[in-house]
């Protein structure tokens, strides 16, 4: 095991989902569930839109598959931009 994953405490996996709409594709590209060296409170989740448009999100949810957590996702993702939820 390298000592940089040592180091982070495996908060950090780097995943790829894509979700497309209409030709535009939204990445789940970063995801802290352990949280951080600081905090195992500092939890995220990144999102990245690949394309060149806006994506809206409005309606959208981020799920487990046993549906015990559910986040209603709000909002305009810019092209080549980001959406953080922490």
């Amino acid at each position: 095991m390298s000592s940089i994953l040592k180091r982070v405490g495996f908060s950090l996996v780097f995943c790829f989902f894509y979700f497309s709409t209409a030709g535009a594709s939204m990445i789940i590209n970063e995801i802290a569930w352990m949280g951080d060296q600081t905090s195992y409170n500092h939890e995220w989740i990144e999102l990245y839109n690949d394309s060149q448009r806006p994506i809206t999100i409005n309606d959208w949810v981020l799920k487990t598959t046993d549906e015990k957590i559910k986040i209603d996702l709000q909002g305009i993702v810019p092209g080549q931009g980001f959406f953080l939820l922490e």
